[in-house]
């Protein structure tokens, strides 16, 4: 076999493998191993399996700090691929993290915003209390796709003097096909606290 035909022949198994793969994942034909426990773990009718939060619990005073801030995390919980026809979801992951080895952090608020800037989602609205190191997250699941490809999280917080500002991102993780996609997204102090 000449090595221009070699070439062809090889191209030609590849895309018979990817067309045979996208077919499989569109039927839904039944995963094994563990794809199927990533699958499962994906599904909005799973629920998250997560430890119990004793170092993250609502604050009896309030929690107010002489210091505090609001940041503005950007997520994306879809992405433009393709000349923009392809727009796969990505599970998204909002940290917060509290940096300071001695003292704790209250999280007063944090909302999740889409591409319009409507607030979608409150994951707190009353003060919690994070432990010194400790690390709060927050999940926006892959099929939730709400947010859009500009959506973003609002925290904000209150410490006591001489305590660190928290770390705040965001990781997101998805794919299309056999590619796998993902992101971190810092945050960023803006001005507030926001009234919305």
């Amino acid at each position: 076999m000449t090595p221009i035909r070699s070439f062809i022949a090889a191209g030609l198994l590849v895309w018979a493998a990817v067309a045979t793969v996208l077919l499989v994942e569109k039927r839904g034909a039944a995963p094994s191993g563990e794809a199927s426990r990533v699958r499962d773990a994906e599904s909005v009718d799973v629920p998250a399996k997560r430890p119990e939060r004793d170092y993250f619990r609502p604050t009896p005073d309030g929690g107010t700090g002489p210091r505090g801030g609001t940041v503005y995390v950007p997520v994306y919980s879809t992405l433009y691929l393709g000349h923009g026809v392809a727009q796969p979801n990505l599970a998204v992951t909002l940290s917060v993290r509290n940096t300071s080895p001695a003292q704790g952090l209250t999280v007063r608020r944090i909302t999740y915003y889409d591409t319009a800037g409507n607030a979608v989602q409150r994951f707190i609205d009353t003060p919690h209390a994070l432990a010194a190191m400790g690390t709060a997250e927050f999940y926006i699941d892959l099929t939730d796709g709400r947010g859009g490809p500009g959506a973003n999280f609002v925290v904000e917080w209150s410490a006591s003097e001489g305590a660190s500002d928290p770390l705040i991102e965001a990781v997101m993780v998805g794919g299309v096909g056999s590619r796998g996609i993902s992101l971190i997204s810092r945050g960023q102090t803006i001005d507030g606290p926001l009234s919305r």
